[in-house]
């Protein structure tokens, strides 16, 4: 049985998701895009990393066969109702606060991306999805949690997590105006950021930074697929996607540059 649909209240808090069915087109999106790039199916343990009001987790209850699914989010409005609406009827799905600081979603949390845990015990998945965590993060941030990201993932298990990079032609498009997304401004040596007044709304991170603290901790690179955003105005964007696998495990395909 699918899960209800949340309340506009949660879902704009996910993106501009005022229409209900736009909403559920990005889940299933994201779920066929999981498929295609990290062999994704129905039998996998799956961590959701910022699963928000459920985008992924309601395509997920008809996905899913002897799977698993453990969804986590900062935000706990958001967590109740994916606690009440789809794990109150699935056990094969369970959802977690993580009580990490974030002006936007949790103000009063008590811990630091920078020195966060997982609830998780080690190797406990084999696929992880991240969607919309690292472009609202310092580099700090990022680096913990890619430790975190290589801790909990199975021997062969897959990372696929979204970014904006800030390649070539990220800042071509940047200085010729034909995304909307102006990474104008420096948040870190390696990052840049929409605006300064609300420096976590939007990030963009250094290819190659990314790549080398991902191998610094035990991850690599094995696919980048690059997104609409810099040839494309409005809301209607794609972010770039990487997917990431254990060092020995990785045979690097993606092509990076400064």
């Amino acid at each position: 049985m699918t899960a209800p649909i949340p309340p506009e209240t949660l879902r704009l808090g996910m993106g501009p998701f005022e229409d209900p069915t736009l909403f559920l087109e990005s889940g299933r999106d994201t779920l066929a895009l999981a498929q295609r790039m990290i062999g994704l199916d129905g039998t996998h343990r799956v961590l959701d990393l910022g699963c928000g009001c459920g985008r992924l987790a309601i395509p997920m209850t008809t996905f899913l066969s002897t799977g698993r699914y453990a969804g986590l989010d900062i935000d706990a409005a958001c967590i109740h109702w994916c606690v009440e609406n789809i794990q109150a009827g699935d056990p094969r799905f369970s959802f977690v606060t993580l009580d990490v600081h974030s002006s936007a979603y949790n103000p009063g949390g008590r811990s630091s991306a920078e020195t966060v845990t997982l609830p998780y015990e080690a190797q406990a998945f084999d696929r992880v999805i991240v969607s919309s965590v690292f472009t609202h993060m310092t580099e700090r941030g990022i680096a913990r949690y890619l430790s975190e990201l290589q801790r909990v993932i199975g021997e062969h298990g897959l990372v696929l997590a979204s970014l904006f990079l800030m390649d070539d032609a990220a800042q071509l498009a940047i200085r010729r105006r034909t995304t909307s997304l102006n990474f104008h401004a420096r948040l870190g040596d390696n990052s840049w950021t929409l605006r300064r007044t609300a420096p976590l709304e939007g990030v963009a991170l250094g290819p190659r930074w990314f790549h080398e603290t991902a191998q610094d901790r035990g991850l690599v690179v094995k696919e980048v697929e690059y997104g609409s955003w810099r040839a494309r105005r409005g809301s209607d964007i794609q972010h770039d996607w990487v997917v990431l696998a254990r060092a020995r495990e990785a045979h690097p395909s993606g092509s990076w540059s400064a």
